[in-house]
C-alpha cells in the first residue's frame, strides 16, 4: 500500500494545484530539518508554474519527482486527479534536501529513481528479470522541464507546445490551449503564434543564428525584457512601429530580441564570488516586445543573452551551472533596477 493513501489534515491550495501531505512527508520534513517556510515557498514555486500545470495536465501519471532548484528541495508527487473545479490535487509523498538520487544528469537520476524510491537495493535490481522491475519515476525541474532516461526533453511552454499535440486558441480574454488534431469549437478562436526566424526574421542579427556558441536562449515575457531593458521615451515608438505589427500579424517571421549582458569577474574566480550580480548594458528588440504585446499579450518569447565579462569576451562554453543558477535569481536593468527570476526558462 502507497505512503500517500495515509493524508494527514495538511492541505495547502497553490494557484490550480492542491497538495495534501501524508504521514510519511511529514515525518520526512521532521527528520530532514526542512522549515515550514522552505516548504511554504517550494509549494508556491510548483503552484506558480505554469509549465509543470501544462506536463500533469498532458501527460497523467501516479508518481514523479519535482525539483525546485531555487529551495534546493525535491518532493515526490503522487496524483489525486481532478475536481470539476478543475483544481489538480496531489499527496506529498516523500521530501528531499537536493535533487532525487544525488545525480547531476537526467539518465543516472533516472536510474536512482527506480531504486532510491523504491526502497529496493540496486543488486535485486540488477538481478531481478525485466518483468519484476518497476517502471522508474519521471522527474521534472522546475527550471528545465521533465528529464528523461535520455536526459532534457524540453518545458513545455510556448515554445515547444508542437511537441505536446497542442494549439492556442481563446475564448472572449481567455487564452488556452486544445489538441491539435481537435476541431476548433464554436465561439472559439484559433491563435496563431508570432514566428520565430532567427536567420532571416525582422531584426535579427548574425549572433542571433549563432547564440548557441555567443551566449545563451531563453524564454522570457514582453514585460520583463521591456523592464529589463531601457525604456522607450513616452510616445516615441518608431514610425515604422505599425507596420511592424502587421507584418508579425501577417506572419513575417523575427529574429529574437536580446540583451547585452556583463557579467562579473569574481563569477569567475576560485572559489567564485557571486557578491555582484550581472548588468544589462544594452538591448535589441523593443519595438518587436511591444508588437507581441499588442498582438497576442504577455506570452513567452524567446529570448537571446550574450555580452562580456568585466574583463574579457563571454562565450556559452565559459558558463558553468553555478553562473546559471545566479543569473535565473536576477539581472540588474540598463536603469539600475534589480529585476528578480527574469526568465520562465533558460537553456543551459
Amino acid at each position: 500500500m502507497r505512503a500517500f493513501e495515509f493524508l494527514t489534515e495538511w492541505v495547502k491550495r497553490k494557484g490550480y494545484m492542491q497538495f495534501y501531505s501524508t504521514a510519511h512527508a511529514d515525518e520526512r520534513l521532521r527528520q530532514r530539518g526542512v522549515s515550514d517556510q522552505k516548504m511554504e515557498t517550494m509549494l508556491n514555486n510548483m503552484g506558480n508554474d505554469v509549465s509543470l500545470q501544462i506536463f500533469t495536465e498532458m501527460t497523467p501519471m501516479d508518481e514523479f519527482w519535482v525539483y525546485d532548484p531555487r529551495t534546493k528541495l525535491s518532493v515526490l508527487l503522487g496524483s489525486r486527479g481532478s475536481g470539476e473545479d478543475g483544481i489538480a490535487r496531489f499527496a506529498m509523498i516523500t521530501v528531499l534536501n537536493g535533487r532525487p538520487g544525488g545525480s547531476q544528469t537526467g539518465k543516472q537520476l533516472y536510474k536512482n529513481n527506480s531504486t532510491t524510491i523504491r526502497g529496493t537495493n540496486k543488486a535485486k535490481i540488477k538481478n531481478s528479470s525485466s518483468k519484476n522491475k518497476r517502471d522508474p519515476v519521471p522527474y521534472f525541474h522546475l527550471k528545465k522541464g521533465y528529464i528523461t532516461e535520455m536526459g532534457f526533453a524540453g518545458i513545455p511552454d510556448y515554445k515547444t507546445m508542437p511537441a505536446y499535440k497542442l494549439k492556442k486558441a481563446s475564448k472572449g480574454k481567455h487564452k488556452f490551449f486544445l489538441p491539435t488534431d481537435a476541431p476548433v469549437p464554436a465561439s472559439v478562436s484559433a491563435l496563431d503564434e508570432y514566428k520565430l526566424d532567427n536567420e532571416k526574421g525582422l531584426g535579427s542579427t548574425p549572433n542571433n543564428s549563432n547564440v548557441d556558441y555567443m551566449g545563451f536562449r531563453t524564454m522570457m515575457k514582453p514585460t520583463t525584457f521591456l523592464k529589463l531593458a531601457k525604456p522607450l521615451p513616452e510616445g516615441h515608438r518608431s514610425k515604422d512601429y505599425p507596420e511592424l505589427v502587421k507584418k508579425i500579424e501577417a506572419g513575417e517571421g523575427i529574429g529574437s530580441p536580446f540583451l547585452n549582458i556583463e557579467i562579473p569577474d569574481g563569477w569567475e574566480d576560485e572559489p567564485p564570488d557571486f557578491a555582484l550580480p550581472t548588468k544589462v548594458t544594452g538591448h535589441e528588440g523593443r519595438h518587436r516586445m511591444h508588437a507581441i504585446l499588442e498582438l497576442e499579450g504577455d506570452v513567452p518569447v524567446e529570448v537571446h543573452l550574450w555580452g562580456r565579462f568585466e574583463k574579457g569576451e563571454l562565450r556559452r562554453k565559459y558558463l558553468t551551472d553555478e553562473m546559471f543558477d545566479e543569473l535565473e535569481k536576477g539581472l540588474i536593468s540598463e536603469t539600475g533596477q534589480y529585476i528578480v527570476n527574469p526568465f520562465l526558462s533558460i537553456q543551459r
